[in-house]
């Protein structure tokens, strides 16, 4: 008479978990890398908000009639122009895009404003720049770098 086996051996049961154990290693870096895709989302986002923030208050600025204040009124904040776009420091693009200081350490300085990404490997290098008109034929520049978020 001969007994059947039922269930797995120890061997077997030593090739799963070690097997699986590879199966986690190699999975683990992808998951692991999902924070700096989030920067790189909220970067672009935060492009795209500055941009858009720009172009409505431009729009606003000329529909107003290209008022000489130099300033327009945005959901509620005055916000400060120079040739009719938002200006880079004070009451400029910062509050025309409503952007808040918890996700972005933000800095400005000669109509450059810099929003680096809070948390980034690189912070210089996981950044968006805005930087004012110069003229009035001129819009201003958002400029993204996402290769250190």
């Amino acid at each position: 008479m001969s007994k059947q086996q039922d269930g797995f051996t120890l061997i077997e049961l030593i090739v799963v978990i070690v097997m699986l154990g590879v199966l986690a290693a190699v999975a683990l870096p992808r998951f692991v890398n999902l924070g700096s895709d989030a920067r790189v989302a909220t970067i672009k986002g935060l492009a795209a908000s500055l941009r858009s923030a720009s172009s409505i208050a431009h729009a606003a600025y000329v529909a107003a009639g290209s008022p000489s204040t130099n300033s327009i009124v945005m959901e509620g904040k005055t916000i400060d122009l120079e040739f009719g776009y938002p200006k880079s420091f004070g009451w400029g693009i910062v509050d025309a895009a409503g952007v808040s200081n918890d996700d972005f350490d933000i800095t400005d300085a000669n109509d450059i404003t810099t929003f680096k990404a809070k948390g980034a490997a690189d912070a210089a290098t996981c950044q968006v720049v805005y930087t004012a008109a110069k003229d009035a034929n001129t819009p201003p520049t958002i400029v993204t770098t996402v290769s250190g978020c």
